[in-house]
């Protein structure tokens, strides 16, 4: 999508919420299962950390040409997004790795 400016916008409506504050969380189960982030996928209460879990999802893939974790298997998948460290190919530069695993820290507090 573009914005009024022109921007490119990267965006699912199938999770798309209304009137969500910067200190609210959700508890809703729904999404791709690629794209979950560890927090949603426990079933735990989630904020705003999770968008930037599915940008750096969105990222990797763009980059990488792959999803940063997958499995068929939606139970085996799920715990590789959460045990397993992102792996990035040799030849990545490190400014991209930095801001790839910032975006996909397992911890939302530590996620930017």
């Amino acid at each position: 999508m573009l914005d009024k400016d022109g921007h490119i916008k990267i965006t699912d409506f199938g999770l798309c919420k209304e009137g969500i504050t910067a200190d609210a969380t959700m508890k809703t189960f729904c999404g791709t299962p690629e794209y979950l982030a560890p927090e949603v996928s426990q079933k735990n209460d989630y904020g705003r950390a999770v968008d930037w879990w599915g940008l750096g999802v969105v990222m990797y893939e763009m980059i990488c040409g792959r999803l940063p974790f997958y499995n068929q298997d939606r139970e085996r998948l799920f715990e590789l997004i959460l045990m397993e460290e992102v792996r990035f190919p040799q030849n990545l530069s490190p400014e991209a790795q930095s801001l790839l695993a910032g975006l996909l820290m397992n911890d939302p507090k530590q996620r930017y």
